[in-house]
């Protein structure tokens, strides 16, 4: 009798199974880019943020937004299914994706910063489709132009700063205009050939050397290239005659408070990056990009370009370039030579010449 009963059981368990309603098959992107792959299909731009509805899927699959198939109706939650009979086969107002859900705290920083006050949102400098990593693939200057250039001309203001353009090539926008963020020094291999950034095997490959690159050039295991690795780093590549220099930048740690841009709190006081104790360079990396397109960070030590050149990158009493100092103090040492040494040749020769006037009168 109870082994019948668990059988009756069990069969209308399985029955309702069947007859109950099961959850709704997830949209996926495949359905979504059936319209949206069309390069032409747009709106209404008083109706959202963006007239056109295009969507590059091998960019998106690119960026670091693809992060399962569900990824489209994951942002765009009020998809829940799709309807093939209507013209439209999802609701037309929809809500704009709450980027908050996963940057929960990028969005408050945001919140505290001018462009909240502007009603200037994630979606007018973001790509939200093709999002990527900007940190080892675009230099400062690419950065202003395609993010903050969109809206902002540097060159048109600023002119309180001394050799604006210098800052302007070397320094990122949101070092002195996020600076709750924090910033690090980026060191990277420039081919002056090709115009480009090397990639970490790209260098290794060229350079003849196996393993990683902390294994090779931290040669005392502390986990940082001190400023003497470095410089054997810079002696490998004259040894292997690679045309490149390496290059150095002031960047944002790229935190969610860079995302805090403030206008009367930017960093004007000079001395807060002039000076020999400045905390801006205190963090320095090594920057090299796999073929994956993922970055590796080689700590650095923030004194590493006292050691060796680095093409257009001397920040007065914040980085001492060794060479340059020498050349300095010779210059200087110099200068007090060619006068002592005048000073004494007067004097030594004075009674020679007090003798030859004498004589000449005579």
């Amino acid at each position: 009798m109870k082994k019948k009963s668990l059988l009756v059981y069990g069969l209308s368990a399985m029955c309702l199974s069947f007859a109950l309603p099961g959850p709704v098959a997830a949209v996926s992107n495949e359905s979504c880019m059936e319209c949206h792959s069309d390069d032409s299909l747009e709106r209404d731009a008083s109706t959202g943020h963006l007239a056109s509805l295009f969507v590059d899927i091998e960019k998106f699959n690119a960026s670091v937004h693809n992060f399962d198939e569900e990824s489209c109706v994951g942002c765009h939650n009020a998809i829940e299914e799709l309807d093939w009979d209507s013209d439209v086969p999802h609701p037309v107002d929809m809500p704009n994706p709450d980027c908050a859900e996963c940057h929960d705290e990028t969005v408050p920083a945001w919140a505290g910063s001018v462009h909240a006050e502007a009603d200037i949102t994630c979606y007018d400098c973001h790509n939200y489709h093709a999002p990527v990593q900007l940190a080892g693939r675009q230099t400062v200057a690419m950065m202003r132009e395609e993010v903050c250039g969109k809206c902002h001309d540097a060159g048109a203001s600023h002119d309180w700063l001394p050799q604006k353009e210098v800052h302007f090539s070397t320094v990122q926008c949101t070092v002195c205009h996020a600076p709750e963020d924090g910033s690090h020094v980026s060191f990277r291999l420039y081919d002056v050939t090709e115009n480009r950034f090397l990639s970490g095997n790209e260098i290794m490959t060229g350079l003849q050397i196996s393993g990683s690159f902390m294994a090779n050039f931290d040669t005392d295991g502390d986990g940082v290239i001190s400023p003497a690795e470095f410089q054997d780093f810079g002696e490998k590549l004259r040894e292997r005659r690679f045309t490149t220099d390496i290059r150095a930048e002031l960047n944002s740690d790229d935190g969610p408070m860079a995302h805090k841009i403030v206008a009367a709190g930017a960093i004007s006081d000079c001395e807060i990056c002039h000076s020999g104790d400045s905390a801006l360079f205190a963090d320095a990396r090594f920057e090299l990009t796999s073929a994956d397109g993922e970055v590796e960070f080689a700590p650095v030590n923030g004194k590493a370009a006292a050691n060796y050149y680095v093409e257009d990158f001397y920040a007065l009493s914040a980085t001492r370039v060794t060479l340059l100092d020498i050349i300095g103090a010779l210059l200087i040492i110099g200068g007090f030579g060619v006068v002592i040494l005048h000073s004494g040749a007067k004097k030594f020769t004075k009674p020679l010449r007090e003798k030859r006037k004498a004589e000449q009168s005579h």
